[in-house]
């Protein structure tokens, strides 16, 4: 018997298979048959069945009989799709896959193989009505079986539960799931396709109701179940299925379209009293644009633009007679979209829930191929746009919007102070969508985003040529859009609400706009955009811009903060909004923080109320520096605005900007030195930066300008009183080396010779070229003398005087001294009551008061020795030629004034501080000018000295002994007579306070007692001829307590003490050799014994022995 056909043994298998079914009785005998059944299918019937033989099988799919005939057998696709949708329990899950299997091998051998030649025989098999009716009957039938097994149903009875819902698919296994969409995307791109050429399905009422039937019943079931699927192959290929169905049946999928762009983004609107409510659906990771795998993000950006093509636009018999009826394809689309349910728009899905879906992809999603399917998508969405939208024809006959958008198109113009340009264009739903899709462009194009996208956004862009456009970049339709556009950006970088990611890809939006907008602004003189449109920015507009900035120039957010600085140089380069900004930041009357600035933390759009910021405060001036800093670096450096115009067109080039003139110079020099920058810089550390970092680019722009445009000089004082309050910041901030390398700028740059008086500095810093203008500045802006520690001035002119050389304060120290005056000087001017008077104020202030005059007076006295020990301070007092009147004498003598009533001892360890630092003071001033003193000055200061040699401070004891021996070298005899008629007590006190001090536990202290006494013994003897001083009284305790400080182990104080021993034999034998009275003669025998006495008793007598040689000599 001659073997069956493929055909023939599928018929006998369908019956066997059908009555298995049908015969439920012995479940696993019945699972046994089917089995093997199927198994047949797979191995013996498809892959011997001819696409004749196939299609003969699946044309009477379209069976007509009654189902619950008993004489009734179903064909063979009926049966397969009973299997699939059996519930019974009978059939396993394998069964439903399997038979899934093997109608998407069934389907594949019928419209699917190729036709190997057979052209005619396809042909004619096409025409026939049995084809046509076939595939729609499958579709139809499916469809239901589709609709089914993928909703979801209550299971809450049952254990297996989806996380977070009560509802799961009837179809339990996700690889039915998988298969049974591959099936149906199978069978539409049969209806669709085949061999490149479409299936012609009949336009007839029969055929479309039936198909849009179908296609509903799929499109519902994928927006409420199958986009919701947790397996992602099914949400994948429900994406595709979607695509396909958008070509099959476009009107199914436009009256369902807002249903399935609701799972895809995440967003719906509810429409609730003529007020669009939208409901933030995309929070939910169900989202298909929230989806973890960027596969599943890439197919939900496809299907979404797939499902918006199919809506109708705002004109539909427009746009149908502009279609070209060359593509069958789009003529099948125009044609099913005049039909059905008007509901939603094209230009309506774009504006409320596609571009921003597909925004938020653009600025938030990491991966590059989602935003490359983004553009793509965009692409094609601009292509069929009209693009008819002209700032110059926009008026009110454009159609009108529904409420539900009517406040979204007011927000182009409405910005975070309200302002409202008056000449606002009322803008059309779709001419809104144009913008909005440009915005997305240029996002796109931003530094932010991989260079496959910028590769993209920019084709897409050159892809949109106007009729007359000869640029490579349609730099000419940007120009028309450009407003609009700068309204959505600028909106989007306002928002509060908005995450750190968007608003850095809003901003660098931003500056792509604003990039483009150079060579438009320039338009007249860049010959390659001859015919654009010229731009121009209304003060309100350039507003708005600098508020955005200024909002974002100060956020927390690193990444924000560096764009908002790039966004600042792209403006300084370009020249026609570099002056308009700076008049806008530094003018008084105009300043845009002065009126109606708002701290961006309490703003809100939708809010009626929020918080003022003052004028004044440290926050609005730290965002203008901030501003005027990346101004100033876009005009000096454009490689980062170049780069974006590169990207663009080649041949443009951005011209260099100019508009750093000397009147722009003078304007932010000025501003630079406002009080309330200048006086906060030490409280915060952010304006302290940011104005740092002003100086430093005002140092460089100004190296730029030519020699007839050089700095003036109240423009070099101003920036440098501002380099002054930035030294006196705290070391913790770390701008010390940042502000020294500004004033090497602004010395190198050869500011300092503006004028002929300056000549002789001309390498000298510009603090010392320019002391006696910024000091008087300082005075100027600060507040009454005396100051505070902490006042700003008080610490910006402390840092002044130690920043500049000594010789600069030498020779003006006219101007310096009523500022230690004022704050060192006691209520009177006689220095015997100064201690007496100290003491009174000790009493009358409190704890906290007495502990800041205090502070005040260690930290000025710290100062003042400082510039003491500058070797050249001394060398330039009373520089002949300078401004300054003060004499070297009388400086001295005022520095004498201020430094004493501090050195007078008072309890305390912050007056032991001020003692220490003061005695410093006084042995710096001595050193270079101890000749100078009064002898008045030094007969009260011999006594404050002589106190002080027992002070518990070894520093202070050092410092007395130090100062002490100064002013016995320089003291005439004459005056130290009257000092010791007038105050004998304590000139004969000093010898015995010395010779205490070459026992004191501290070495330093020893060496400088020594080295006093010596300077005491040879005054006493310069003076003893004329006031018949004797020092046979002490000298015997003199000799006595040197010979045994001769013994020390330490060598230096053995040094010392000898060498005061060989100064007083010396001394007493000159004496001797000159009188030759006995009494001499007796004071050298004493000193002899006393010598040789030390012999025998030191470990080391070779001094002693010295010493005797030298006694010896005299006699």
């Amino acid at each position: 018997m001659p073997p069956l056909s493929a055909a023939t043994l599928a018929v006998s298998l369908n019956e066997e298979l059908t009555r298995t079914i049908s015969d439920a009785t012995n479940i696993s005998s019945g699972r046994r048959v089917c089995t093997r059944i199927l198994s047949q299918w797979k191995k013996e019937i498809l892959p011997n069945l001819s696409r004749e033989e196939g299609l003969e099988l699946l044309i009477n799919a379209d069976d007509r009989h009654d189902a619950c005939e008993a004489t009734a057998i179903p064909s063979i696709a009926r049966t397969f799709l009973a299997i699939i949708d059996n519930d019974t329990g009978f059939l396993s899950e394998g069964h439903r896959e399997a038979s899934v299997d093997i109608l998407k091998e069934l389907f594949f051998r019928a419209f699917g193989e190729d036709s190997k030649g057979n052209d005619s025989s396809r042909d004619g098999i096409q025409a026939e009505d049995g084809l046509i009716a076939t595939l729609i009957d499958l579709f139809l039938k499916l469809s239901l079986i589709f609709q089914k097994r993928m909703s979801r149903c209550d299971v809450s009875s049952k254990v297996n539960i989806h996380q977070g819902t009560m509802m799961e698919p009837m179809e339990p296994s996700e690889h039915i799931r998988h298969l049974f969409v591959e099936l149906l995307v199978d069978l539409g791109g049969y209806c669709l396709n085949s061999n490149g050429k479409r299936f012609c399905i009949r336009d007839n009422k029969a055929n479309s109701k039936v198909m849009i039937e179908a296609t509903s019943n799929v499109c519902q079931t994928l927006a409420k179940s199958t986009f919701l699927d947790q397996c992602p192959e099914v949400q994948n290929a429900a994406c595709t299925l979607v695509g396909l169905l958008s070509q099959l049946c476009p009107t199914a999928v436009r009256m369902n379209a807002t249903s399935l762009l609701t799972p895809l983004t995440g967003r719906t609107d509810d429409t609730v009293g003529d007020v669009a409510q939208s409901s933030i659906f995309f929070l939910s990771k169900k989202c298909l644009f929230r989806h973890r795998h960027s596969k599943t993000r890439c197919r939900a950006v496809i299907a979404s633009g797939a499902i918006v093509m199919c809506c109708p636009r705002q004109d539909v018999m427009k746009r149908n007679e502009e279609k070209s009826s060359d593509s069958m394809q789009s003529a099948a689309v125009d044609h099913l979209s005049s039909y059905g349910s008007h509901s939603t728009t094209m230009e309506q899905l774009l504006h409320d829930t596609l571009i921003p879906g597909w925004g938020d992809l653009l600025k938030l999603d990491s991966s590059a191929t989602v935003q490359s399917t983004v553009m793509k998508s965009l692409s094609n969405i601009a292509n069929i746009l009209d693009w008819r939208y002209s700032p110059k024809s926009a008026d009110t006959s454009q159609p009108q919007v529904t409420p539900a958008t009517s406040l979204a198109m007011n927000c182009y113009h409405i910005d975070r102070r309200c302002h409202t340009p008056s000449n606002s264009p009322n803008m059309d739903l779709a001419s809104m969508v144009e913008a909005h899709v440009l915005t997305l462009f240029l996002m796109g194009m931003s530094a932010g985003s991989a260079a496959q996208v910028r590769s993209l956004a920019v084709q897409a862009l050159n892809n949109l040529h106007g009729e007359t456009n000869e640029h490579i970049f349609p730099l000419e339709r940007l120009g028309s859009y450009f407003q609009p556009m700068l309204g959505l950006i600028l909106r989007s970088c306002s928002q509060d609400w908005a995450s750190c990611k968007s608003k850095i890809r809003s901003l660098e939006a931003l500056q792509v706009l604003l990039t483009i907008a150079i060579p438009l602004m320039n338009g007249k003189s860049e010959p390659l955009l001859t015919g654009a449109v010229e731009l121009e920015m209304s003060d309100i507009t350039l507003r708005s811009v600098m508020d955005v900035v200024s909002t974002n120039i100060l956020s927390e957010e690193k990444d924000v903060l560096k764009s908002a600085q790039v966004l600042c140089r792209i403006i300084g380069a370009n020249n026609h909004l570099s002056n308009t900004v700076v008049a806008l930041l530094t003018g008084d009357e105009n300043n845009i923080f002065a009126k109606d600035c708002k701290d961006v933390e309490e703003v809100h759009l939708h809010s009626k109320t929020s918080k003022m910021v003052d004028e004044k405060s440290p926050r609005s001036m730290t965002s203008i520096l901030l501003t005027l800093d990346g101004m100033m670096k876009g005009s000096l450096d454009l490689e980062e605005t170049a780069s974006i115009l590169l990207e663009i067109n080649p041949a443009l080039a951005i011209p260099t900007p100019d508009w750093f003139s000397p009147s722009i110079a003078s304007a932010v020099s000025t501003f630079l030195c406002h009080p309330t920058i200048i006086r906060s810089t030490t409280a915060n550390s952010l304006l302290a930066w940011s104005l740092s970092d002003a100086c430093d680019s005002f140092a460089k722009s100004a190296q730029r300008l030519d020699e007839k445009s050089e700095l003036a000089e109240h423009e070099i004082v101003c920036v440098s009183v501002s380099i002054a309050y930035l030294l006196s910041c705290p070391e913790i901030f770390g701008l010390t080396s940042c502000v020294m390398n500004t004033i090497d700028s602004f010395s190198a740059m050869g500011c300092c010779a503006t004028s002929a008086s300056k000549c002789e500095f001309e390498n000298s810093c510009v603090l010392d070229v320019y002391f006696r203008e910024i000091f008087a500045k300082i005075m100027s802006i600060a507040s009454a003398l005396p100051w505070k520690k902490s006042d700003p001035d008080f610490l910006a002119t402390d840092a002044l005087l130690r920043t500049c050389s000594g010789s600069t304060v030498g020779r003006n120290f006219d101007l310096v001294a009523p500022f230690f005056i004022s704050h060192l000087s006691t209520s009177t001017g006689q220095k015997s009551n100064a201690i007496q008077i100290l003491e009174q104020e000790k009493f009358s202030l409190t704890q906290d008061e007495l502990a800041d005059d205090y502070s005040l007076r260690i930290t000025l006295m710290a100062l003042m020795q400082t510039i003491l020990s500058d070797e050249s301070f001394c060398q330039n007092l009373g520089y002949p030629g300078e401004l300054s009147s003060f004499s070297a004498e009388f400086t001295v003598d005022v520095l004498m004034t201020l430094v004493l009533p501090n050195l007078a001892w008072r309890s305390g360890s912050m007056a032991s501080s001020l003692r220490k630092i003061t005695a410093a003071t006084l042995f710096s001033l001595l050193v270079c000018k101890a000749a100078l003193v009064r002898p008045d000055t030094v007969a009260y200061l011999i006594p404050v000295l002589n106190s002080n040699l027992g002070d518990t401070e070894a520093t202070i004891r050092e410092l007395s002994c130090a100062c002490l021996s100064l002013v016995l070298q320089q003291v005439s005899t004459d005056n130290f007579s009257i000092i010791r008629n007038s105050n004998n007590q304590t000139i004969d006190s000093l010898c015995p306070r010395l010779l205490e001090l070459l026992d004191d536990d501290h070495g330093p202290v020893r060496l400088a007692g020594c080295r006093a006494l010596k300077d005491y013994i040879f005054l006493i003897h310069r003076s003893a001829s004329n006031s018949s001083i004797n020092l046979g009284i002490t000298l015997e305790k003199i000799t006595s307590t040197l010979l045994i400080q001769l013994d020390d182990p330490d060598q230096d104080m053995k040094d010392h003490v000898f060498q005061v021993l060989v100064d007083l034999i010396e001394l007493q034998c000159q004496d001797y050799a000159t009188t030759g009275s006995s009494e001499m003669r007796g004071i050298l025998n004493t000193m002899e014994r006393q010598i040789h006495a030390s012999l025998r008793s030191h470990q080391d007598d070779s001094y002693c022995q010295i010493l005797m040689e030298k006694l010896g000599s005299f006699h």
